[in-house]
């Protein structure tokens, strides 16, 4: 007799890797024809993957959970098997969305269709979320592709849930050919070491953290995998197009550099001007050493971040000093501190943070100029940076910039509101992308309420 094997997806493993499955987004239109409406496809949207919820599962501890999408909009989770006896293929489901009270029509909800053809439509029947619902569907020997889609309509309607989603858990398959896996083992070596165990590798939308000696091994179905290891003030590697062959382990070993953060950051306020400075040494290569053709460790700029009374922390600027100006325009508390950049994205650590209270132009503060002005700037000529000074009768919206004797604009200084007062910023004789620029003749435009002047300075190297 043929033996018959039990497939089942239950999204146990952590990730989406038991099966080969895929995940697309899609604009999608609706031909407004009732009761049920079904939906045409548009355009692709990249990066909509589903994810393994842990807090809301019908058996065991995780269900597959649709990726949060916008109106007009359509989230699959597919999957193509080859079924080698008839039979039926099962699942159980929820949904949270707005929903139809007579079941009538059909907003939001999700669909399950096989082989390009829907099976079924399922929404909520109440208010708040559908309970967990077992669904089932004969099947016939050969090839199939199972889409589970969640779906929206083109606004949200007096029955909307928060929830706005669809979990998938339990799929029973029929028989079908078994799934061709391969073993993916290795190391992390961290430099300096840590806990190991800290790190995560992740394998598409699987999560596995190897053990306290830095080893690790996964079980994957055949197939092409990105790879990527992290660990927080540590850079991040990733190794791109990883082949899993069927029956055969593929080592990989991470080296994992602790990325270098700013040091001893500190701040001086002069009226309502911040000067902040701090430290930072630069890592140096491993040896020459890359991984991926790629060095992640070479130093890029420091980012420096910001917040006001509290609230949340918001990117300041960007420079490859060890100094930086923010010039305030509003009384208040402020926080700041400072991270450094290196190649692919990767982010140190942040330094200390500083705290600075501004209490505003008060009655202590220097008298308020009569006249506007724009001053020469000292030193003149300079190298490789300058004080450019001025003064407001009154606040104002100010530009302040930077121009090369062709007329093109090299250095955005300014561009931002200021309380009446003496000002003053220093230029570093960078251009707006950061890069130092020739020696040579430059011009610095002031326009403000009603006021406009030029100056010229000289860079000499």
């Amino acid at each position: 007799p043929t033996q018959v094997v039990i497939h089942r997806e239950d999204f146990e493993s952590g990730g989406f890797v038991q099966f080969p499955w895929e995940f697309q987004g899609y604009e999608i239109s609706w031909p407004n024809v009732n009761p049920i409406e079904d939906f045409t496809i548009v355009n692709p949207i990249d990066d909509v993957v589903w994810s393994i919820d842990t807090n809301e599962f019908y058996s065991g501890t995780a269900s597959a959970k649709s990726y949060p999408i916008s109106h007009n909009q359509a989230s699959f989770m597919s999957l193509t098997l080859d079924v080698t006896l008839d039979g039926e293929i099962s699942f159980w489901y929820k949904v949270a969305c707005e929903y139809s009270p007579s079941q009538t029509y059909f907003y939001d909800g999700l669909f399950f269709i096989i082989d390009g053809e829907t099976a079924d439509r399922f929404q909520p029947e109440s208010d708040g979320s559908s309970p967990w619902t077992f669904a089932s569907y004969p099947i016939e020997t050969g090839t199939h592709t199972f889409d589970w889609v969640y779906v929206k309509d083109n606004s949200d309607g007096t029955t909307f849930i928060d929830d706005d989603c669809a979990w998938v858990d339990f799929i029973t398959f029929p028989s079908i050919v078994p799934i061709a896996t391969g073993m993916i083992a290795g190391s992390v070596s961290l430099f300096p070491v840590t806990n190991y165990e800290e790190v995560e590798i992740s394998i598409g939308a699987m999560v596995i953290n190897p053990d306290e000696t830095g080893l690790f091994d996964v079980e994957l179905p055949v197939g092409i995998y990105d790879i990527t290891a992290t660990l927080t003030g540590y850079e991040t590697i990733t190794f791109e197009d990883v082949e899993v062959l069927e029956g055969t382990l593929t080592p990989i070993y991470f080296e994992l550099y602790y990325l270098q953060a700013p040091e001893n950051l500190q701040t001086v306020i002069n009226d309502n001007i911040v000067d902040l400075s701090w430290e930072h040494n630069q890592p140096t290569e491993n040896g020459g050493r890359k991984q991926n053709n790629h060095s992640n460790r070479e130093f890029q700029n420091f980012n420096i971040y910001r917040n006001m009374d509290g609230d949340e922390f918001e990117l300041l600027g960007t420079t490859t000093d060890l100094i930086f100006e923010d010039n305030l325009v509003e009384a208040g508390e402020y926080e700041y501190y400072v991270t450094a950049m290196y190649d692919q994205g990767n982010e140190s650590e942040a330094s200390n943070v500083e705290t600075v209270i501004w209490e505003g132009a008060g009655s202590n503060d220097p008298l308020i100029p009569i006249a506007n002005a724009l001053y020469q700037n000292s030193p003149n000529p300079f190298n490789p940076e300058t004080r450019i000074s001025f003064d407001l009768k009154e606040d104002a919206q100010v530009s302040l910039e930077i121009y090369n004797m062709k007329g093109q604009k090299v250095k955005t200084v300014i561009n931002n509101k200021l309380l009446a007062g003496q000002h003053s910023v220093v230029w570093y004789g960078k251009n707006n992308n950061d890069k130092t620029v020739s020696s040579g003749i430059y011009f610095y435009k002031i326009e403000a309420e009603n006021f406009q002047k030029t100056r010229k300075m000289l860079l000499m190297k």
